[in-house]
């Protein structure tokens, strides 16, 4: 939900083709295939669910979604209020149960509400994980990582490298392997310190050595 909420405010949902009946089938079909395991009723239970939000979202919400997002006042205020509605729906449809001795399961979730997020996750993936911009910034952020893991594992032979703060240091006493003290230190990165250490190590980004990357 809230993955829908950052990418409307970039205007990248085009809500009315989502929500628009022409387009249904395609999506309950390509949400039934990224289904594992799927009931045989699935087909019908996911048209069900996508009608349920389109009268939610469209009743509710219908202006804020079908106009283009400026952000004023009183569409962020609909934004949020569309993020809180879905998030209490979804919160209010799972419920606890004391274990059984037959091994059943101690969450219930609302048949019906799950559906729906099935859906809604079906749209992040249809607009957002499959947006050309994210798969190239994907693809930088892996090489990123990978070049990161390579340099301090190369680096590591005797001990820790000499360009890694103390901070990350001591995890050499605790790693157990080059490979495993090179994975934790990478793990230990914010996104802007891999980026900004991966760009000094590859000589991309010369910086100060007043203002340390890692703190």
């Amino acid at each position: 939900v809230h993955d829908l909420e950052d990418f409307h405010r970039c205007g990248v949902l085009p809500w009315q083709n989502i929500l628009d009946g022409g387009h249904h089938e395609k999506l309950v079909a390509r949400t039934q295939t990224a289904w594992f395991g799927a009931p045989l009723d699935a087909g019908g239970r996911l048209r069900g669910a996508l009608r349920n939000l389109e009268t939610l979202l469209m009743g509710a919400f219908g202006d804020l979604l079908t106009n283009p997002y400026e952000g004023s006042r009183d569409q962020r205020q609909q934004l949020r209020t569309m993020t809180s509605v879905l998030i209490g729906r979804y919160i209010n449809a799972t419920s606890i149960k004391s274990p059984s001795s037959n091994g059943d399961d101690s969450i219930i979730i609302g048949t019906e509400e799950a559906d729906e997020v099935r859906i809604l996750k079906q749209i992040t993936r249809d607009y957002i994980i499959s947006n050309p911009s994210l798969a190239a910034q994907q693809k930088g952020h892996k090489r990123i990582l990978e070049t990161l893991f390579e340099s301090i594992f190369e680096d590591s032979s005797e001990g820790p490298p000499p360009y890694l703060p103390r901070r990350l240091t001591y995890l050499w006493g605790y790693a157990g392997g080059r490979a495993r003290f090179a994975a934790d230190c990478v793990a230990s990165l914010t996104e802007a310190e891999a980026v900004g250490l991966h760009g000094r190590l590859q000589g991309l980004s010369s910086g100060s050595v007043l203002d340390p990357i890692v703190r």
